[in-house]
């Protein structure tokens, strides 16, 4: 809301421990990180039943 009423249109928020700061969308996605999926952070959003859309099964609620 901050960013709207500040009228910073192409800005998006974003966390830099220990800051929430406001960069703009262009410098945020400006590289391609990835995450590896046999990592820590894929198994732990997995063990609390999150979907990536790659299990059997799976229904895309926007199609």
């Amino acid at each position: 809301m901050r960013l709207i009423v500040e009228r910073k249109f192409g800005q998006m928020v974003c966390y830099d421990p220990p800051d929430i700061l406001d960069v703009s969308i262009e410098a945020a996605v400006g590289d391609l990180r990835t995450v590896d999926p046999k990592g820590s952070a894929v198994k732990t959003a997995r063990a609390m039943g999150i979907c990536f859309g790659d299990t059997p099964g799976y229904v895309n609620p926007f199609n």
